[in-house]
């Protein structure tokens, strides 16, 4: 949101923006040692998955059938 934010003042930035953002304010989750709490995110996306073909000369977003599962 505020790429500008030197990291060493990220806490008091986050303190001054919880108000200003008000409910749309989402607290991180947080992890243990492993991140597991990303394991959701990461198999959502490898259902939906995304890469982009280096073959032609317009690119986009597809979607790999031998990992979600699709017959094609």
């Amino acid at each position: 949101l505020f790429p500008q934010i030197p990291h060493y003042h990220l806490v008091e930035a986050t303190e001054a923006a919880q108000p200003v953002l008000g409910e749309y304010y989402r607290e991180p989750k947080n992890s243990g040692p492993l991140p597991l709490h990303l394991l959701g995110s990461l198999i959502k996306s490898m259902k939906q998955d995304h890469f982009v073909s280096d073959t032609g000369d317009v690119v986009y977003y597809e979607a790999d059938p031998k990992l979600n599962g699709q017959r094609t």
